[in-house]
């Protein structure tokens, strides 16, 4: 039985699976903060972990950042000279595998983890808003909301805001010193994971009424709300004839993958200016990644099962 892997390689973590088995490596893996080396260590990484010792037959990731030919290129010809020559490897953006983890046919998907993307297949085309890294884009994700709040605190604490209980919250959790907050979050360093292990601490304040906490979830929910309607403005634009057609829309990432004040505002603003649209919760990407090997199996004659 041919051995295939698919492979999420996210702003967080490195998650893997094969029919039979799941492996998550704790580790960011987007090359655009960590480097292509780091990046190809880790998944290859998790890789072995879920081949023990087993030949590798194919092998796709979905991997943050790879949206840019150059990484996806460079990931490639890393992935391609540790694995055995005869294995089928494919690197692609990680939106894609995130849309076929939960929709097999036209659909669209809205990411928000660590950053954030729209990304929808309609037709045959491709279409996309959103996914430009923490500096110039992420609006809405789980990065630009700790950094909301981190900003805050850090005003708070010269002085040139009032602290409140979301404050109060971010520094017991990472402290109530300027560069002890910068320390705990890596945020000299520009790491965005270390900034969005914050957004949790906002949810719950926001659920508990908090009204900075409120008004910085406000604002993700319609940075979040004008990326769909990007995409979706793009797909009206090539095709009039689907304004109001049903399609599905997946709510991926871990900002998104659990019922909190974000996921229900982003869902009643949907519904009541796009009530065609079908919500529907996002599957686990890396079995959009393990579908996609064993595609590229397929196209080989080899015999696959399927997921």
């Amino acid at each position: 039985m041919p051995l295939a892997i698919g492979v999420d390689a996210g702003g967080t973590a490195v998650r893997g699976r094969t029919d039979h088995d799941v492996y998550t490596l704790a580790e960011p893996a987007n090359a655009r903060s960590v480097g292509i080396e780091t990046t190809a260590a880790r998944i290859l990484r998790v890789i072995e972990e879920l081949s023990k010792g087993r030949v590798v037959d194919a092998v796709h990731v979905g991997a943050a950042g790879a949206g840019d030919p150059a990484i996806a290129a460079a990931l490639m010809v890393a992935l391609g000279e540790a694995l055995p020559q005869a294995c089928v490897v494919g690197v692609g953006d990680d939106i894609r595998i995130a849309l076929r983890a939960a929709i097999d046919g036209d659909g669209v998907a809205l990411i928000a983890g660590t950053g954030s993307i729209a990304y929808a297949e309609i037709g045959g085309r491709r279409y996309r808003a959103g996914g430009y890294g923490p500096l110039l884009g992420d609006e809405g994700s789980g990065f630009a909301i700790g950094a909301a709040a981190l900003r805050l605190t850090l005003r708070a604490l010269d002085a040139r805001a009032t602290g409140d209980r979301l404050t109060a919250q971010i520094e017991r959790e990472y402290g109530s010193d300027a560069y002890a907050i910068l320390g705990r979050t890596r945020a000299i360093a520009g790491d965005a994971s270390g900034i969005a292990a914050a957004a949790p601490i906002v949810l719950a304040c926001a659920e508990a009424g908090v009204p900075s906490a409120t008004e910085v979830v406000e604002g993700a929910v319609a940075d979040l709300f004008a990326l769909v309607k990007s995409v979706l403005g793009k797909i009206g634009a090539e095709h009039p004839e689907l304004k109001d057609a049903r399609f599905p829309l997946a709510l991926c990432g871990g900002l998104l993958g659990h019922e909190t004040i974000l996921t229900q505002s982003l869902k009643q603003r949907l519904h009541a200016e796009f009530p065609a649209l079908l919500v529907v919760d996002g599957g686990d990407p890396a079995l959009g990644a393990l579908k996609a090997a064993k595609a590229s199996l397929s196209h080989r004659g080899l015999t696959r099962s399927e997921p």
